[in-house]
């Protein structure tokens, strides 16, 4: 008669494989991240199974009896076969890869990142696609929870307490404006800056405000003289005019390779502004995840 599989625990055979391997119940309990009462009770519940002792002990320590000997081959082949199998399970490769992965990180995604993500992506993952989505910051923490988006860039240490976060890089902020304007070639400093009209970007519902944190209350002394809704109109604004725009130096960097444009210092010191990037805790250890975020890591 067949014994009926679904009344053994077949968590029990690793714990019988490892004290065959190490002749030890401490050892074994030690390599499989058990304690060592809970590998006692689990041999105890295979000798009830089995009906026999399996092991003894001796001077030398556990010795396996000659039913342990006969069955050891038989539970290592299957164990390494089950393993061999999950490993291949986990095996990803990205030429194959067809996913859609949605990021939520504004313009600054899309100009620091995007390019040259796609860049490395068309080589060795060329069927992957990127979507970058704005949404306000509360917004996008629901969505990465909910599992409709992948990745959130932001400024919140405080988040790490919620979800997985990863600190990407520091920021600074500077000052853009066009090539003509007349502080192009001055020193700005910050009484200028506030005289100077600016140009700002509207402010999505729950992000952090680096300028209000750098220059306190003071950031309403600003003269904005225009509001617009994109970089690139931001962009057009400042070429076009002599209003300046205070963004962040990575993206200035671009903007003014892109456009002729220049970027001054901001004219007051400042610590550094944290970069984070975060996702979902189901996403963690998803290989194929991990992979994209190694991704964008790698881009810095």
């Amino acid at each position: 008669m067949k014994l009926n599989l679904r009344s053994v625990d077949l968590n029990l055979f690793p714990v019988f494989e490892a004290i065959m391997e190490l002749g030890s119940l401490n050892m074994a309990a030690s390599h499989l991240g058990m304690s060592q009462p809970a590998a006692s009770a689990a041999l105890k519940r295979l000798r009830l199974t089995l009906k026999d002792e399996l092991f003894v002990r001796t001077r030398r320590g556990l010795e396996p009896t000659a039913r342990a000997l006969e069955l050891y081959p038989v539970v290592h082949h299957l164990l390494e076969s089950l393993r061999g199998e999950m490993e291949r399970a986990n095996q990803f490769d990205p030429v194959f890869c067809e996913r859609v992965f949605k990021i939520a990180g504004g313009d600054y995604f899309d100009m620091v990142f995007m390019g040259r993500l796609i860049n490395v992506l068309r080589e060795i993952a060329p069927k992957v696609q990127v979507e970058s989505v704005i949404h306000g910051f509360q917004e996008s923490l629901n969505l990465i929870r909910r599992g409709k988006l992948d990745l959130c860039l932001h400024y919140h240490k405080e988040i790490a307490h919620e979800l997985p976060t990863l600190k990407l890089f520091e920021e600074s902020m500077c000052v853009l404006m066009a090539a003509d304007h007349p502080y192009a070639d001055k020193q700005l400093s910050l009484s200028d800056y506030f005289a100077l009209e600016h140009v700002v970007l509207p402010k999505l519902v729950g992000n952090v405000n680096q300028l209000d944190v750098i220059l306190g209350g003071f950031n309403e002394n600003r003269c904005v003289r225009a509001r617009v809704c994109s970089v690139s109109s931001m962009v057009m604004a400042i070429k076009q005019s002599h209003l300046v725009g205070t963004t962040p130096t990575r993206m200035a960097d671009i903007l003014c390779e892109g456009y002729g444009l220049v970027a001054k210092p901001f004219p007051k010191e400042a610590p550094s502004i944290p970069v984070y990037m975060s996702w979902a805790p189901f996403s963690d250890k998803d290989p194929v995840h991990r992979w994209f975020r190694n991704m964008i890591v790698g881009l810095e």
